[in-house]
């Protein structure tokens, strides 16, 4: 799944800036567009979908450290583990069912392309204001 990830954005990432390069200047302008609509928001999803489904498991499967890393407030109190506490738990590390390990690496993985994907969108942005 998560080589899906990286094929998804290789292929978006070459499509935009194939599009600048190899593109008419008045359609060039659409390009970081393009990119923000099928990036950003894909990866934000994935991202808030791989989080949720790593919280059921963490609170089925090991709920005292679910406890330690759950939201304290608002809506999801309870219900899904703070998403900063990925960087700074040790737990996480530890983690010896293969289950929640899959589910760590691609929740990790999708947290990566959607910052990747952020990131990129501002070079594209800017590549499209240099190039022509």
């Amino acid at each position: 799944m998560m080589n899906s990830y990286r094929n998804y954005y290789l292929i978006l990432l070459v499509i935009s800036i194939g599009w600048i390069l190899l593109g008419d200047n008045f359609y060039n302008n659409f390009a970081p567009l393009l990119f923000f609509i099928f990036g950003f928001p894909i990866f934000g999803f994935l991202y808030f979908t791989n989080l949720s489904n790593f919280s059921i498991l963490l609170k089925n499967k090991k709920p005292e450290l679910f406890k330690k890393v759950a939201i304290d407030y608002g809506y999801f109190k309870d219900e899904m583990i703070n998403g900063i506490n990925l960087f700074n738990s040790s737990g996480f590390y530890e983690l010896d069912d293969e289950d929640l390990k899959r589910s760590y690496k691609k929740l990790k993985s999708s947290l990566n392309y959607l910052i990747l994907s952020f990131g990129s969108f501002a070079l594209i942005g800017i590549l499209t204001i240099y190039i022509k």
